[in-house]
């Protein structure tokens, strides 16, 4: 086993120090914990192979920490990218819930659709549940089908909005 040499040892002392405060920053961002851990785990991944890199910086504590900012990020963008699959609104609320719940999936749809305008819960509704095409919604509201696909992401993303304050993911 070979000695440890003088840059092991700073690097060391280094992931010491900063091993509770990434965790610390990552807990704070993350809701929840073990993905807070999963996060923290990858930054060290990061840091420990790009060690060399790391004893050279000027600030080689703030870059552990840039390193943490940019895998939350990128955590927290992958997840919204898995969420935005749309599915019938009943499968997304029953997914998004993740245990028993005393209502029925409908009215949980229903309840959320409702804090919807008429024309957002119409579109969603229409297009999702009822399975109605585009070209058919579009139609329907006498719009073209960008301009419907347009309200259709608004909708979404109101939609999205609303579940993540009311705490349905």
């Amino acid at each position: 086993m070979r000695a440890l040499d003088k840059s092991d040892e700073r690097f060391n002392e280094l992931i010491i120090e900063m091993s509770p405060k990434v965790l610390r920053f990552v807990k704070h961002w993350c809701r929840d914990w073990s993905m807070a851990e999963d996060i923290a785990q990858e930054v060290f991944e990061t840091v420990y192979v790009r060690r060399e890199r790391l004893l050279d910086h000027e600030n080689p504590r703030g870059w552990i920490m840039k390193i943490a900012k940019h895998k939350i990020l990128k955590t927290m963008l992958d997840e919204e990218k898995y969420y935005e699959r749309m599915v019938p609104l009943d499968e997304v609320v029953e997914s998004r819930i993740g245990h028993e719940c005393n209502m029925t999936d409908g009215l949980i749809a229903e309840e959320i659709l409702s804090r919807l305008s008429k024309g957002e819960s119409h579109l969603l509704h229409g297009y999702y549940v009822e399975g109605h095409s585009a070209s058919q919604m579009s139609k329907e509201l006498d719009i073209s089908v960008p301009a419907f696909r347009m309200r259709l992401n608004r909708a979404k993303k109101k939609l999205r909005k609303l579940m993540k304050m009311e705490e349905y993911i």
